[in-house]
């Protein structure tokens, strides 16, 4: 354990960030600067020479005089002679009198050099000599800026990859130890450790031989072989990698019996911010597993024998349900790969409309016997009647959802499904009238799949249509009456849907 606090570390760490930024911006400015101060002392190594020379020819044409004798245009000659184009001229005597002034508009910036015109008589006069270098400003501006955009790329890869790992390696421990204490405060079993290499450093599991120390310690969690995945390594493997967060369940046997147990990790970090490996606790979860796995039970009983009290009044069997909602996860599964669909068809969402999907006709039972039996076609008002078995489906569900107080998943889907499995694409189904992708998802696939059943099975009213025949009308009603992608689907696997019907066919 630490024996300094986040608190203490991390104000050091955002010190030594500054310093470092200092040293960065310093290091990579410096060149540049270097390379602009050049450029003046260049131009000032330029006007020296041209003062120097000048100076020399004027005390050379005085010829040992102890004043400058020379007359203005004589000076001027010698200025033009010896001077670059645009370089402003004053020659002063000792007392200050202005003997020549050329002069020119210069843009900025400007270097100047004065030059003495000595001679063994004495100083002759002054020579002040003046020169724009803004030819030369375009050539300093860009090394200024390649100079700047080195400083923020650097800037942005040191606060991006150096100093957010350095404070997240801060934050996290700070975290790692809060959410530890988080954890252990929660009903635990037992606590653990994993070194930087993920190797298992610290167990105070000991009821379960193959998971005591002498079987476990040194070894990574998927090295165990007695532990064995709720889902996949992989997902723990990521979050490591990640060195991030992670609760993982997974189960083991303890003299034949099967054990669920839960284990929740942190990262755990050095003083320097190094990753030291995950910390964390344990708990046996093997009875809420085995509760939840009753109730779950429990539900599907109890809506399997609300849907065939509902199945039974239309003179259907059970299987009916079993098929029609095997037919339903057999298309969601082939389909959750398709672009349209692939966003929310996972696991959890298959299941839901697996158990949901036998609830779709449970309205019936608010059917009368007279019109829900009846052996030849429907009457418009009596078929009018027929249709509310949806919307009385529907509301019965949602009575039940109120009475529970609580929301339940799957019921949202049973819902759907109850309302809208008679609706169709085109728009012209009930009770409604929705079109297209307004139809809930659910429904379209179980529209697709009561049809399919209705056709195969044997009706008061009807024959039983051969799988051939089934397919042939489903085909004809792709477009209008089902959704295009969910109709093409069913033609990839109706050879399963016919295994299904044979499987669990009528008796």
């Amino acid at each position: 354990m630490r024996s300094a606090s986040p608190a203490n570390s991390l104000p050091s760490i955002q010190k030594l960030r500054m310093l470092l930024v200092v040293i960065f911006i310093a290091v990579c400015s410096l060149p540049a600067t270097m390379f602009t101060i050049r450029q003046f002392e260049e131009a000032r190594v330029i006007l020296r020479d041209e003062a120097l020379i000048l100076s020399r020819l004027i005390s050379r044409e005085v010829n040992g005089a102890n004043t400058l004798t020379l007359s203005s245009e004589r000076l001027a000659q010698l200025a033009e002679d010896v001077l670059h184009k645009k370089t402003t001229l004053q020659l002063t005597t000792p007392s200050g009198t202005q003997l020549v002034a050329i002069e020119y508009a210069l843009e900025a910036p400007n270097v100047s050099f004065i030059q003495t015109i000595d001679t063994p008589q004495g100083q002759l006069g002054t020579i002040t000599l003046t020169r724009s270098i803004n030819d030369r400003l375009p050539l300093m501006i860009t090394v200024l800026i390649g100079a700047l955009s080195i400083v923020t790329l650097g800037l942005y890869l040191l606060n991006t990859r150096v100093f957010r790992s350095w404070l997240r390696a801060e934050h996290a421990d700070s975290v790692s130890r809060k959410r530890f204490a988080d954890i252990a405060t929660v009903s635990s079993d037992w606590f653990w450790e994993l070194d930087s290499q993920l190797k298992l450093s610290l167990t105070t599991l000991n009821k379960i031989p193959a998971l005591c120390a002498d079987q476990t310690l040194g070894k990574r969690l998927w090295e165990i072989p007695a532990i064995i995945p709720e889902d996949t390594w992989l997902t723990l493997k990521d979050a490591m990698s990640e060195q991030a967060d992670f609760i993982f369940n997974y189960s083991t046997k303890n003299d034949s019996q099967t054990l669920w147990h839960e284990l929740r990790g942190t990262p755990r970090y050095s003083e320097e911010g190094q990753f030291e490996g995950y910390r964390g606790a344990g708990r046996d979860i093997t009875k809420e597993r085995r509760n939840a796995s009753e109730i779950a039970q429990l539900q599907e009983v109890i809506i399997h024998a609300m849907a065939s009290l509902a199945e039974t009044r239309d003179n259907e069997t059970g299987n009916h349900i079993i098929r029609t909602k095997k037919y339903v996860r057999l298309l969601a599964e082939q389909l959750r790969t398709h672009p349209r669909f692939e966003s929310f068809l996972t696991d959890d969402y298959i299941d839901q409309l697996y158990k949901s999907a036998p609830l779709h006709d449970i309205g019936k039972v608010g059917i009368k016997d007279e019109i829900l039996c009846k052996p030849g076609k429907l009457t418009p008002d009596e078929f009018e009647i027929m249709k509310t078995h949806t919307t009385v489906g529907y509301d019965a569900i949602v009575r039940a959802e109120e009475a529970l107080g609580v929301e339940i998943p799957f019921l949202q889907h049973a819902k759907d499904i109850a309302l809208y499995h008679q609706e169709k694409w085109d728009g012209s189904g009930y009770p409604e009238g929705l079109a297209g992708d307004a139809i809930p998802f659910s429904a379209r696939l179980m529209a697709l799949a009561d049809v399919y059943d209705a056709l195969i099975s044997e009706r008061v009213y009807k024959r039983a249509f051969s799988h051939e025949e089934a397919i042939k009308l489903i085909k004809e009603g792709i477009g209008t009456h089902f959704d295009p992608d969910v109709g093409a689907t069913f033609l990839i696997v109706h050879t399963q849907f016919q295994q299904i019907a044979t499987e669990f066919a009528d008796e």
